[in-house]
């Protein structure tokens, strides 16, 4: 049953809060006037309900603080508890009015071949400046890259991301489907490669303005076949690698 509980933002006098843009697993987000400025604002509800809660959004705000020399990472301004409610964290972040998925759904929008070189080089910094730092995105999709009207992007919701480390176990189930890795979505040992695989069918929907892998929800197997289809089917031996790293065989 969908909750209707409205959200409450609780936050000091110096923001006015505006519009719900966005609502997920991990919070909600409203756009809100800050200082002058228009800022992003998310809402993480009952951030330390348990230890890997509370582990999960000190490391996205540990990460988004990281980054910030990257241009092509989103704007942090802040990070607060309301005094009233403890259990809710809050993140301030430049408001950007547009994600790449709209762009791309949008036809009156023209991306020609200098828009989407400008875009994806965009893109292949921002991972670079990640990967650089240890750390993962993996949820890298259309909708967590915002755009601005001279195409400028910002890579942004790293509620997923983590600190790469080769020596622990990294979770599976990660990454928006469409933009899954085959790795991944065998349970198989995954790395830093399984953020470029994204940002190459991000490539492919901005050259054909579709999506390239539109898989059934929940489904594996339909996933697989639409990317065997395309790209073909691995070398003999690999999916057996794969089902050895993930302990199934």
């Amino acid at each position: 049953m969908r909750n209707n509980t409205p959200i409450i933002f609780d936050v000091p006098p110096t923001f006015k809060v505006e519009a719900i843009v966005g609502q997920g697993a991990y919070g909600a987000v409203c756009k809100a006037e800050f200082c002058g400025d228009l800022v992003a604002l998310k809402k993480i509800p009952h951030y330390s309900k348990s230890e890997d809660s509370a582990r999960r959004v000190l490391r996205e705000v540990e990460i988004l603080q990281k980054l910030q020399f990257c241009e092509q990472v989103v704007g942090c301004r802040l990070f607060f508890r309301p005094v009233s409610k403890e259990k809710d964290v809050y993140v301030a972040m430049d408001y950007v009015t547009s994600d790449l998925s709209s762009v791309i759904k949008n036809t009156t929008i023209q991306l020609d071949e200098n828009i989407i070189r400008y875009i994806t080089c965009q893109l292949l910094l921002a991972i670079r400046a990640l990967h650089r730092c240890c750390v993962l995105h993996r949820d890298v999709s259309t909708r967590n890259i915002l755009v601005q009207s001279n195409s400028q992007i910002f890579l942004c919701d790293f509620g997923l991301s983590r600190f790469f480390d080769p020596d622990e176990q990294l979770s599976f189930g990660v990454v928006t489907q469409w933009y899954r890795a085959p790795e991944i979505i065998l349970d198989a040992e995954y790395s830093y490669p399984s953020d470029v695989w994204s940002v190459g069918v991000i490539l492919g929907e901005l050259l054909l303005r579709r999506h390239l892998f539109p898989g059934k929800a929940n489904d594996s197997a339909n996933q697989l076949n639409l990317i065997f289809h395309l790209v073909g089917t691995p070398p003999p031996g690999c999916s057996t690698r794969a089902a050895r790293s993930s302990g199934r065989v």
